[in-house]
């Protein structure tokens, strides 16, 4: 049985110092606290901490935070006073009852104008130009996605004019994002032991990392673990996604899939935003922005859509809720500031490779 691999130093050309301020919740500033968890011999819970997988938080499960937050202790005992103030904020609800990746508007729903094909053309009078015209899309080999479901969706997104549809299919078709299905993945036999010893608290089943390396040419942990009630997921630090065998819905697993390749997609981005701040944060600007290409795309009021990935992450990700508690109980504010004043997406926002 393999065991879990070490994560290796970060490279030189990443940044590996925070803010002032920043708090991994140890006290210690988070870049250091990352940089001593990637060193060799550290316990694994500790470097995981960084390079655990993003799809644990998106798999919905009840996420409320109010018994894990209430019972969770800092190192010097002190509870977390303030979580109901928090949820007070965002009102009575905790998210439980939300569906993962199936929000009221979707990708390609009420879509802005800029995004419909042929947009404008009612307005035309009688010998006007005519109105710009969907460019026409190089056809897209589907040979490296799976039969079934995954196939048919990603070939109806290839002949979508939605440039963040076409993309997607584009990163999934050329092998810059690879797709496997939940029943290609191996299960190691002795997952209690894997859960207690490398997961701790989380629910979900445990399964051997299909690649070997990560995003950045080292080692790529041995396992990661995904929610029993996950539809789709991104395996952290590479560019695979996996999605579920029984998923049925083309429209939905089109929005899963723009998601999930978000993350894909900059992987990168997210492994340095975790040495420049700390894993809580850089998880954070991670699904903002994978919410912004994918899920609440169709909001066409950016303002409004920043505030409503906000309230829908913070209700919905217990560890994001969790961290946010802890650093307000104890009076830190560099979280809670970060996070209020993430109002735009950083890194790739439309999916592009180099295919």
């Amino acid at each position: 049985m393999p065991s879990p691999a070490v994560a290796a130093e970060p490279r030189s050309d990443s940044p590996t110092s925070a803010p002032h301020g920043a708090s991994d919740g140890s006290g210690s500033s988070a870049g250091t606290s990352v940089q001593r968890a990637l060193l060799a011999g550290k316990p694994y819970e500790v470097q995981m901490s960084m390079l655990r997988p993003v799809q644990a938080a998106h798999d919905g499960q009840d996420h409320s935070a109010a018994a894990p937050a209430r019972a969770a202790t800092s190192g010097t005992g002190v509870s977390l006073e303030r979580l109901d103030t928090i949820q007070a904020a965002f009102g009575s609800g905790d998210g439980a009852g939300l569906e993962s990746h199936a929000p009221v508007q979707r990708t390609g729903e009420a879509a802005p104008a800029d995004h419909a094909a042929g947009a404008g053309a009612a307005e035309q009078t009688p010998g006007a130009a005519t109105a710009p015209q969907a460019p026409v899309r190089p056809p897209l080999n589907t040979d490296n996605v799976p039969d079934g479901i995954a196939k048919r969706t990603v070939e109806a997104m290839a002949q979508s004019a939605n440039d963040v549809e076409y993309n997607t299919a584009r990163a999934l078709c050329s092998g810059n994002v690879t797709i496997m299905m939940f029943s290609e993945l191996t299960k190691p036999p002795n997952q209690a032991e894997l859960i207690a010893a490398n997961f701790p608290g989380v629910q979900g089943t445990v399964y051997e990392n299909p690649s070997s390396v990560n995003v950045v040419g080292t080692a790529a942990a041995n396992y990661f673990i995904v929610s029993d009630n996950a539809n789709a997921c991104h395996i952290n630090c590479t560019r695979i996604i996996c999605i579920k065998d029984q998923t049925s819905d083309v429209d939905g697993l089109k929005t899963t899939l723009i998601h999930e390749s978000s993350h894909a997609i900059n992987a990168v981005q997210d492994l340095r935003n975790a040495m420049t701040y700390n894993h809580t944060f850089a998880t954070y600007l991670s699904e903002f922005r994978a919410y912004w290409v994918a899920d609440f795309g169709s909001i066409a009021d950016l303002e409004q859509r920043a505030d409503t990935i906000r309230q829908h992450i913070i209700r919905n990700y217990a560890g994001i809720q969790t961290a946010l508690a802890f650093e307000m109980g104890r009076g830190n504010m560099w979280l809670h500031d970060r996070i209020w004043e993430t109002r735009r997406p950083e890194g790739n926002t439309t999916n592009t490779t180099n295919a």
